[in-house]
């Protein structure tokens, strides 16, 4: 069996980046949960899977409590979760690849896990938290920038940096309580941050 590697976190804190810089030191397959997660709710109807499209089926707003905005959040996450479980778990069984995927996964959920993996989460938590995804907005050379393809406005911007910095605290609850490494970029920032990951899923 290869390597399993998984990198959670909520968005816009640097997943994708630091799969992508890490994809010459790994042998087997590289999987974008984006894309994944995308492909799943392509191939499944609302009627089959409600909780997948909460988003479409409750119509949350920003405005909303924080922790009922992650806590609807976590209900589409574990709709995806076993999607995910099984094709790590295939691929760990089925192939000698390594595997390094990204994705909006929880510690409790990859504790499920019935085969070894190394696991890091990003998180943010700082205080700034609006200003950082302002940029990244403002920024007409990032990828799959969907805050300004979606017309995000600053308020909204800083509702959402609120309710994600929510997000970020419960996920660092669970991976104290789950024994899995993560990294705030309020502390390390997010270049540092994605060195120390790629540092920790990559040793030996």
């Amino acid at each position: 069996m290869g390597k399993i590697l998984l990198v959670g976190g909520p968005a816009r804190v640097g997943k994708s980046t630091l799969v992508k810089n890490m994809r010459f030191e790994v042998n087997g397959q590289i999987v974008a949960g984006d894309a994944f997660s995308h492909g799943v709710r392509e191939s499944v109807t609302v009627e089959q899977f409600p909780d997948l499209f909460v988003k479409e089926v409750d119509k949350p707003e920003l405005t909303d409590p924080h922790d009922q905005h992650v806590d609807r959040l976590r209900r589409r996450d574990q709709a995806m979760w076993p999607f995910y479980k099984n094709y790590i778990q295939a691929v760990a069984h089925e192939s000698d690849d390594d595997l390094l995927m990204d994705g909006n996964f929880w510690p409790d959920y990859l504790a499920e896990l019935e085969i070894g993996h190394r696991a890091v989460f990003l998180v943010d938590t700082s205080p700034d938290r609006a200003s950082t995804l302002k940029r990244i907005r403002d920024d007409e050379t990032a990828t799959n920038n969907w805050m300004r393809e979606r017309s995000y406005t600053d308020e909204k911007i800083e509702l959402w940096a609120q309710m994600d910095k929510v997000r970020s605290r419960k996920i660092i609850k669970l991976c104290e309580l789950y024994d899995y490494t993560y990294f705030d970029l309020a502390i390390h920032g997010m270049s540092r941050a994605q060195e120390l990951a790629k540092e920790y899923l990559l040793q030996s």
